[in-house]
């Protein structure tokens, strides 16, 4: 019994020992508590914080959203529209160009030998003066005439001025008088034919131009719209 009473009385100072411990701890514990609660209000308040910042950035983000499909929107229409009016425009030309080209193929098989017959003329037949004296029109010869239009024909560089004539360039003014001259009965293409190669071919020439300005002239507004 006597040995029991000793380790007894051990086992509860170690007790207290260990209890005294743990108080200790916890004092401890409540301290660094206590010191932390500075930091974890701080922190509270900037998570807060953040969360309101976050919640701005979102609402930013939404809207910036919003305008771009917006945006996205109106610039698809457009492109659509540009599509629309580039594939009118090039219709449009679609129709005009065979035809010149075909007439530039025509000039191209002249020979010099036939320009020259054609200049050598000393009384032409009204078709062929009335077909050049719209050639003289589309080089701004303010007075065409036989005597003028020789003058053309001895250019060494005639037909490749044809071919390489500013098509793009001729003016309104220009134009009516081509047309009216087109619309001529002299403007007989049936009739030149049977008058001079040359002569014909020209005037082949000078119908492909008038219509390829009249074309031009009809997609000018729309070209306005794509610049």
């Amino acid at each position: 019994q006597r040995k029991i009473v000793p380790l007894k009385i051990h086992k509860y100072e170690a007790g207290l020992e260990k209890l005294r411990e743990t108080n200790g701890f916890v004092e401890k514990l409540k301290q660094e508590l206590i010191e932390l609660q500075p930091v974890l209000e701080r922190s509270s308040k900037e998570v807060a914080e953040l969360m309101i910042n976050l919640q701005k950035e979102q609402k930013i983000a939404a809207e910036t959203e919003a305008v771009c499909k917006v945006e996205a929107a109106e610039t698809q229409t457009q492109t659509n529209e540009v599509k629309t009016i580039k594939d009118d425009c090039q219709r449009d030309l679609d129709e005009a160009m065979p035809e010149y080209l075909k007439a530039c193929k025509a000039l191209e098989g002249l020979k010099k030998d036939d320009i020259t017959e054609l200049k050598s003329f000393l009384k032409p037949h009204e078709v062929v003066v009335h077909i050049l004296d719209t050639v003289c029109i589309l080089f701004k010869i303010s007075k065409p005439g036989w005597d003028e239009s020789k003058k053309l024909l001895g250019n060494m560089n005639f037909l490749g001025e044809l071919q390489n004539y500013a098509k793009d360039n001729i003016s309104n003014s220009m134009l009516n008088k081509v047309a009216k001259q087109l619309n001529d009965p002299k403007f007989n293409m049936d009739k030149v034919k049977t008058v001079s190669k040359a002569a014909y071919s020209i005037a082949v020439w000078v119908v492909a131009i008038e219509k390829f300005a009249r074309v031009k002239r009809k997609i000018e507004p729309k070209e306005k719209r794509l610049a």
